[in-house]
């Protein structure tokens, strides 16, 4: 090391590094200054940040408790309401099945009722209006002989041409 150009940079390099290191000192210094100024700050917010996390927790806890009851009891109500529905259902399908069959029974009834009735006016027919029909035609029958032995005479040309004029 016989340069002097050397010796000088040496120096020099290690004064800068002399520096360097004081000033990191200092700014350490300041730097812990600093971070007890906040942790005196924040000291008396630590106790106040504690009591809210634990009323936190304590809401957190009892919340999952409400939470767990509520779905208990929810599947409760739903499962009772499955079985009234399941029961509704069933009351329906035999309401609906035992209208059917009523319809049918009805249906049935009105069927027969109509072809008694049916069979009835038939019968009536045969039986009551036949006769009075016979008996009918027979006094008409008689009416008009007793009709035409009372005039006795014969009827006039103009008559008899009317009479023939209705059957032409």
């Amino acid at each position: 090391m016989n340069d002097p150009m050397m010796a000088w940079a040496v120096v020099a390099f290690v004064g800068l590094a002399a520096i360097s290191m004081v000033v990191q000192a200092i700014a350490t210094m300041r730097i812990k200054t600093m971070v007890g100024e906040l942790q005196r700050d924040i000291a008396p917010l630590i106790p106040r940040a504690e009591a809210a996390l634990e009323s936190a927790r304590e809401a957190l806890v009892d919340s999952r408790r409400q939470i767990n009851e509520v779905s208990v009891r929810s599947i409760a109500v739903l499962d009772s309401a499955q079985l009234q529905i399941s029961r509704v259902e069933e009351v329906v399908l035999d309401a609906a099945a035992r209208a059917r069959h009523q319809l049918e029974r009805t249906e049935m009834v009105v069927e027969d009722t109509v072809t008694r009735v049916h069979e009835t006016v038939a019968a009536v027919q045969g039986t009551i209006l036949k006769p009075i029909r016979e008996v009918n035609g027979l006094a008409a029958g008689i009416r008009a002989g007793v009709s035409h032995l009372m005039k006795g005479n014969r009827p006039n040309v103009a008559h008899a041409t009317q009479d023939e004029e209705m059957f032409i």
